[in-house]
């Protein structure tokens, strides 16, 4: 039998090189710095909190309850969880966790907030490591930060509670109002940072959620102010919130996988297959109402270049860049898509089509050609436009090959510049 020191040994040893392989240690110096000290701070701050703890038997009760319900819920939906980290990319993700974190805001101390934090996010770790399903510096990572904001919303919250931390009438309003946009904010920001100095995008906005995952986290939090109330109220009855987050969740990734479906992965603009749907819908749509469309055929000059000197990942973010700027300069009502390689397309509908085609392909070849990339790469783009009235749905086809004549004309002629045909 192996001696407990000797195991102890060699368990630590194979800690440190499971460590020292993470992936964390291949990032920048300021990403690096920052998301350890983060994950240093998280411990530091629940061990100050929790040297002034005073707990009463009711909390014990509604920390057991929150640390079993918010288990119980990891085990059960664990397969779900997996595909939202999947389908997951370089932005702030939502996290169905902040209904058991909000529930303990308001109702325990925020050492004891803290520490609920902590004990969730180890047993996701624990799951996650059975699987390999997670990075684990970014889970740690997410963990601490979720500590720092749970902190920062339970002391928000403790302005308005008594000494047993229990709030009730207008006060119970206020904690609430108090610290739901902290923790969301201080939540936000800190992961925020880290993805933004990981990955350094063109701007930040590029890491931060969109609409949709706002409203479902506000939506979650929301749970959570009511599985405080019947934890404060009616303790038994409180286990009931995981019907909502059930149906919050499953509404969640529903909506991930048809955004997965539609969506370039690069660029987060349609999807070749995507545009094309919506774009015959427009052009059988014009057909019938006697409209105006417009194709706009968007080719990188030289890309290939790109990827042979400084890698495919280089290539990766400039087709990011350009994604952006061609959605930033098209209307909303624009069908905007990538159709793979280094060639977008772009469809426009109305009386006034060729006028607003033109218009914005000249914007769109301006704007890409003033895009500023890492180690000084330059960019610009050829574009084709083709216009008309469309006989139905078909005519789409003629359009996209009127487009690419017109954009091979541009490239004969020098590259950088926006030819456009007329459909016969």
């Amino acid at each position: 039998m192996m001696a407990p020191g000797r195991f102890a040994g060699e368990y630590f040893a194979n800690l440190r090189l499971h460590v020292s392989r993470w992936a964390l240690w291949s990032l920048n110096k300021s990403a690096l710095a920052y998301i350890l000290t983060t994950v240093v701070a998280a411990p530091v701050v629940t061990i100050a909190l929790l040297r002034h703890l005073n707990v009463e038997p009711q909390q014990v009760l509604i920390f057991g309850i929150l640390l079993a319900a918010a288990i119980g819920y990891g085990e059960a939906f664990d397969r779900i969880e997996r595909f939202r980290r999947f389908l997951g990319d370089d932005k702030v993700q939502t996290n169905h966790l902040s209904v058991w974190t909000i529930a303990g805001v308001l109702t325990l101390p925020p050492g004891l907030a803290c520490g609920l934090v902590v004990l969730i996010y180890g047993h996701i770790m624990i799951m996650t490591r059975r699987h390999q399903s997670a990075r684990p510096h970014r889970m740690l990572f997410t963990a601490a930060a979720a500590t720092l904001a749970t902190a920062g919303a339970a002391l928000a919250a403790s302005l308005f509670t008594n000494q047993l931390h229990v709030a009730s009438g207008i006060n119970a309003a206020l904690a609430s109002f108090a610290a739901v946009p902290t923790f969301v904010v201080l939540d936000v920001l800190l992961v925020g940072g880290g993805v933004y100095l990981a990955t350094r995008p063109s701007t930040l906005r590029a890491v931060l959620p969109d609409r949709n995952a706002l409203w479902f986290e506000l939506a979650t939090d929301i749970l959570g102010v009511v599985t405080g109330q019947l934890l404060l109220t009616m303790p038994w009855l409180a286990p009931a919130s995981a019907g909502g987050l059930v149906a919050l969740h499953r509404a969640s990734l529903v909506q991930q996988l048809q955004v997965a479906a539609t969506t370039d992965p690069k660029t987060t603009l349609l999807n070749a297959a995507a545009w094309r749907d919506r774009a015959l819908k427009a052009v059988a749509r014009a057909a019938r109402e006697t409209q105006r469309v417009a194709v706009v055929v968007i080719d990188l000059d030289f890309f290939k270049l790109i990827n042979d000197k400084h890698g495919h990942l280089m290539g990766d973010r400039v087709l990011a860049d350009v994604g952006r700027a061609i959605r930033n300069e098209t209307r909303a009502r624009d069908i905007v898509g990538r159709f793979g390689g280094e060639e977008f397309v772009v469809l426009i509908d109305g009386r006034a089509a060729a006028a607003h085609a033109i218009d914005i392909a000249t914007r769109i070849r301006e704007r890409i050609a003033a895009l500023s990339h890492p180690h000084g790469i330059r960019v610009t783009a050829t574009i084709g436009v083709s216009h008309g009235v469309p006989a139905g749905a078909h005519t789409l086809d003629t359009l996209l090959a009127q487009a690419d004549i017109a954009l091979y004309e541009g490239k004969a002629a020098g590259r950088d510049r926006v030819r456009a045909l007329t459909l016969a």
